[in-house]
């Protein structure tokens, strides 16, 4: 029963987006089949070719055709995180989702120690060890966002918009409609809230090698300031706050 059990939690669906990440998807599939290898984790990966303008396109159908856990999504222009993020949840196979960008940032190593973490827990969240791969700037940046969301939200999460192995289920009763790079702190600070519990595991980035960060645009910085008002308010303001959440004020 229990080894029942646990290959059931151990079936993943892993969406992988690509904008423009022809240098890159290939080594960010292989780092994820190498991460489970001797693992009781049974994977389909979604590759999703975001309206990209190099060669990512043709790359992810060949990885297709050479390996049968991977399924292409094509989009003819670019959508955003989010909306890759929930096409995935929509088109899943299995009950638990986690989403790695295909830029090949995440060491392997890392990967593993989160299906590994998976075997054993429900919810398992991703926080930079190494933060000084990052620009200065960036890592600014990313610090006053996770003190942000933890000063507004009561919450003690280390970092909101690492890859995160969830529920399907679960992630469809909180998901709001962002296509930005504010999804997943949306997901993270309601599961918390809602008192699921979220084990967090170190990783370590390595610097990019090809291409280079979506994030500095007025339209993602745009997406994560009203995503954060929306979620503000419903977590807060809502008059159907209570019923989602146990851990409001």
């Amino acid at each position: 029963m229990e080894r029942a059990f646990l290959m059931k939690l151990d079936e993943i669906s892993v969406i992988v987006p690509a904008l423009n990440e022809a240098g890159n998807l290939s080594q960010t599939a292989e780092a994820i089949f190498n991460a489970v290898h001797g693992l009781p984790v049974c994977l389909e990966i979604l590759l999703i070719n975001d309206g990209s303008r190099d060669e990512t396109g043709s790359l992810a159908n060949q990885l297709a055709g050479r390996y049968s856990e991977i399924r292409v999504i094509h989009h003819s222009e670019p959508k955003g995180l989010g909306f890759c993020y929930r096409e995935g949840i929509r088109r899943a196979t299995y009950p638990r989702v986690v989403m790695i960008p295909g830029d090949n940032e995440i060491e392997e190593t890392s990967i593993r120690r989160m299906f590994e973490a998976s075997v054993m827990c429900d919810s398992v969240l991703l926080f930079i060890g190494n933060t000084s791969v990052r620009s200065p700037v960036r890592r600014l940046i990313s610090s006053f966002y996770v003190q942000l969301l933890n000063f507004l939200f009561g919450l003690k999460i280390r970092y909101y918009n690492g890859p995160c192995i969830l529920s399907k289920e679960r992630v469809r009763e909180v998901m709001l409609s962002t296509d930005g790079f504010g999804y997943m702190s949306a997901i993270v600070v309601q599961l918390a809230k809602m008192g699921v519990s979220l084990h967090e595991v170190e990783m370590r980035l390595k610097p990019r090698t090809y291409g280079q960060t979506k994030f500095f645009t007025f339209r993602n910085i745009w997406s994560v300031l009203t995503m954060l008002v929306r979620l503000y308010y419903k977590i807060y303001l809502s008059p159907q706050r209570r019923r989602w959440y146990t851990n409001v004020s």
